[in-house]
Formats: structure tokens, sequence, C-alpha cells
């Protein structure tokens, strides 16, 4: 599909069928997440792919123990100015679905990156392991963004969700991650439950700065 349409249509999809998913277009996707750029493009990426029924189930589990953090979260946020009460509530029902059918997902890509090590002569330890860390996500996230479209592309709803971390020696444990590399998602994938629709955000005037932060953006 056209590039744009996918980036605009590419909404999270919590709701995901347990229909099939053929292994050639999880292919694709996984393909087209390592296009992406990484950092000193040392390509330190891995995505595991869980199809098995016993694993995703004893992710689900793992998963499903931050149901009350999620309930509350929701419930107790502070509502920034575009989201009404009524968009709130459907998020926390949608994200309370996911929690109880993660595991129907036909397929889960759990994203890890290896840590390399980094240490900057000139910075203090924190600005170290901060500067590590974005460097991290330079790497990562750049990857998930082009499996997400790629995803959009052949009719596939997924999210990126992280409650998983709050857990992740147990998510280690289940699937042999080695201690020198991170997780930094799980992502049910399938053919979702809901139609893609347009995403609607707030307008790039009200989010971007010109040279100068404050210096409003002119579109």
């Amino acid at each position: 599909m056209e590039l744009f349409d996918a980036i605009y249509s590419a909404r999270t999809m919590r709701m995901i069928k347990p229909d099939p998913v053929p292994r050639e277009i999880l292919n694709r996707v996984l393909d087209a997440a390592i296009r992406a750029g990484s950092a000193y493009n040392n390509q330190h990426w891995t995505f595991l792919v869980v199809t098995d029924a016993v694993q995703k189930k004893a992710l689900a589990d793992i998963y499903r123990q931050g149901a009350e953090h999620v309930r509350d979260g929701y419930a107790k946020r502070v509502l920034p100015p575009h989201i009404t009460p009524a968009e709130n509530l459907k998020d926390l029902n949608s994200a309370m679905y996911l929690i109880e059918h993660y595991h129907e997902a036909p397929a889960i890509i759990v994203p890890c990156l290896y840590n390399v090590p980094i240490k900057v002569p000139w910075l203090t330890s924190e600005q170290n392991t901060l500067f590590a860390l974005r460097l991290a996500g330079a790497s990562i996230y750049p990857a998930i963004q082009n499996l997400i479209l790629a995803a959009r592309s052949f009719g596939l709803g997924t999210v990126l969700t992280t409650l998983h971390l709050c857990y992740e020696d147990q998510v280690r444990r289940v699937l042999g991650i080695p201690d020198d590399h991170l997780s930094f998602a799980m992502m049910p994938i399938g053919y979702p439950v809901e139609e893609f629709r347009r995403v609607t955000r707030k307008p790039v005037s009200k989010v971007a700065f010109e040279n100068r932060w404050g210096t409003p953006w002119r579109a």
C-alpha cells in the first residue's frame, strides 16, 4: 500500500484474531524490520517470534500480572486535553481485553538488542547510562516502526507493549534470553478484529518548534 496510507492508518490494534498468519508474511515483516538503520551499523537486534501455544500462554500469564497496574493507570491518570473520559475508558477496555486474550494472537514478536557496552570518557556514569539507553533506542525503535508499517501493509494489526519489562526476569527464563541482551517490547501480531481507520493526532503546529524551543513551527 502507499506509504502515507500505512503511516496514517497503522493504529494500535489490541484485539487480534487467532487466525494464523502465513509464515512468508511474517518473514516479510521481519525482513522489513531489519532494513532500519542501527547505531554504528551494528545490526545487533534479534527478533524472537513466539508461535508455540505453551510459550504464548506463559508470556500472557506474565503480562497478566500487570493488570491492576494498567487498570489503575487509566483510572487515576490526569487526562491530557485531547483525550475525553469516554476515550480513556475505551482505551482501558481495549487494554484489558488484550491482557485477557494476549495468548490468542497467532504470534508474539519480542524485539531484543545486544547490550553493547558504551563508555564515553568525558561523561559521568549517569550521563553514560542515559547515552547508552538513547543509543539503544535509536537502534531498536526504527526497526520496530518498520515492522509496524510492514504489518499494516499486509493488513496485520499489532501493538508495542512494554508491561512485561516489570517482570523481565520471568520473560528471560521463558524465552531463554541471554543476560547480555535486552528486550524492548512484546508485540502480539495478527489480523485485527476492528477495521483500520485513520489515526487522529494533535496538529503539527502544536508539537513542533522552529529553531528554538517555544518558537512555533509555521506550517
